[in-house]
């Protein structure tokens, strides 16, 4: 239940901040980033450092399909660095993206999600995609989706 309530809030968000309908101001220049905090219930998960990773989710919308996109990494890097941290797509889809990713995404960690934000922080953040991480969120999407 809370997953639902929480998905709808996301996909709203990214629809008021990013996506206009109008389509006059395709491609887009900015994603949604949203943090999350997972409590892992064992310490395989848990960095040498003791804490648990943190796991970014950047709904990015180059034309009308919005991609679902989420990556984990250590967040002092002693593990898995944050510019090391390889993104996987959830979803690419012009309207399933809303239950294919984002849904699924917090179903799946439904029993581990700890919270969204980060401290003294939005609990979203605009964030520029620059033709670099295009390039590499279409990659992504084409060895998920063999196109």
């Amino acid at each position: 239940m809370v997953e639902n309530i929480l998905s709808t809030i996301i996909c709203d968000e990214f629809e008021r901040q990013i996506r206009p309908h109008d389509g006059k101001q395709w491609p887009h220049k900015h994603g949604l980033k949203f943090t999350f905090s997972l409590w892992y219930r064992d310490d395989e998960r848990m960095s040498r450092d003791g804490f648990y990773p943190k796991t970014e989710m950047l709904l990015y919308a180059e034309c009308n399909y919005v991609g679902v996109y989420v990556r984990t990494y250590d967040v002092h890097g002693l593990d898995t660095k944050e510019e090391d941290a390889k993104w996987e797509c959830m979803s690419h889809h012009d309207s399933c993206w809303r239950t294919d990713g984002v849904q699924r995404f917090l179903w799946e960690n439904r029993e581990i999600l700890n919270g969204i934000g980060q401290v003294f922080k939005p609990w979203c953040e605009k964030v520029e995609v620059n033709e670099e991480l295009k390039e590499e969120l279409r990659e992504i999407r084409r060895r998920k989706y063999n196109r």
